[in-house]
């Protein structure tokens, strides 16, 4: 996945809290983030308020997408709470979102890297909602779909 594919698909993924992102998606759009980090370390207040409106403007983006990260390597949104530890907790995401994801499907869907053929460019589809059942040895089973209410 090249810079602008994840840009665009963290952008238009940003208030999807399911599913898998890989670790490019994830590392790429924190790149594109960096002039906003950059600019709130400067001495201009005019370049610190840009800074700061572009990371507020984006922090549901990011927030999703560090979600999505952590499902690639079948990890609970809730391990993102080790951000509230300082500097322990930061190494350990650090580290969670510089992990391969588990390879084929998991609880949280399919292999975002099973999702593209090679030699054509990731294009964002919308997620089908499924449900599984994981057993002890890994191995994935659908579950049937409810009855209808009523």
């Amino acid at each position: 996945m090249n810079f602008i594919n994840a840009v665009r698909m963290a952008l238009a993924r940003t208030f999807d809290f399911q599913g898998r992102s890989r670790r490019s998606e994830y590392w790429w759009f924190n790149l594109a983030l960096l002039p906003a980090y950059v600019l709130q370390e400067v001495d201009d207040e005019v370049a610190v308020v840009i800074g700061v409106a572009i990371s507020l403007l984006t922090f549901v983006t990011l927030l999703s997408l560090s979600i999505r990260r952590l499902h690639d390597i079948n990890m609970s949104a809730w391990w993102l709470l080790l951000g509230l530890i300082p500097l322990a907790g930061w190494i350990a995401l650090i580290c969670f979102a510089c992990q391969d994801g588990t390879p084929g499907a998991n609880r949280y869907g399919p292999s975002p890297k099973a999702q593209v053929a090679p030699g054509y460019s990731a294009t964002y589809t919308a997620p089908v909602p499924r449900r599984v059942f994981v057993d002890s040895e890994g191995n994935v089973h659908p579950l049937p779909d409810a009855p209808p209410p009523g």
